[in-house]
């Protein structure tokens, strides 16, 4: 099924978490991040590539999201994922385990911004995105990389054949003794 609807969130997203960054609280801020990287596994690439995306946007907006990379807990309690208030849930007690299942996804862009984001999202170096991913909103991503015409971009490449260059003839083990073994117990 399509994820056309998720141009939506990321209008939405943008709204509320980007422009309006003086009213989010960095404990909503970190709250809907881990949000967005949960949702980001269950969805299409290009609907993925927007998430992540967004998820980026918001990083930068509120660098002390850099917590959630952290695998130590920041406060006390439990990261609370089904309360309706993002606030009260505490996101500073979870980690972005998602980025780490995604950077071993199918598709090499939502491969790329994972890693990218489980790095910190940095603006430069080695870690940085490339500049026609890094200035690009969210919503041209998912536009960019859509299924809708049933291809996939980028172009999935043919997998490699690999041939062995000889095959060894016969039952033959490399230790003498063992093989010696195993011919005396099945004759």
């Amino acid at each position: 099924k399509s994820n056309d609807d998720i141009i939506i969130v990321l209008r939405c997203l943008d709204a509320m978490l980007t422009r309006r960054r003086k009213q989010v609280s960095l404990q909503r801020a970190m709250a809907f991040v881990k949000r967005l990287s949960t949702l980001s596994l269950h969805l299409l690439p290009n609907a993925s590539v927007g998430i992540l995306a967004a998820t980026r946007s918001a990083v930068h907006s509120f660098p002390k999201c850099d917590f959630l990379l952290d695998n130590e807990i920041q406060g006390s309690g439990f990261y609370l994922p089904e309360l309706d208030e993002p606030e009260h849930c505490n996101a500073q007690n979870t980690a972005l385990w998602e980025l780490h299942t995604l950077q071993r996804h199918y598709h090499p862009v939502v491969r790329r911004l994972a890693v990218h984001l489980s790095l910190g999202a940095p603006s430069e170096g080695s870690a940085a995105l490339r500049v026609d991913l890094s200035r690009r909103s969210a919503e041209e991503l998912f536009e960019d990389y859509s299924v809708r015409d049933m291809t996939f971009n980028p172009a999935v490449a043919a997998p490699s054949t690999k041939k062995k260059d000889h095959f060894t003839v016969g039952a033959t083990l490399l230790d003498a003794e063992l093989q010696r073994r195993a011919e005396s117990i099945l004759t």
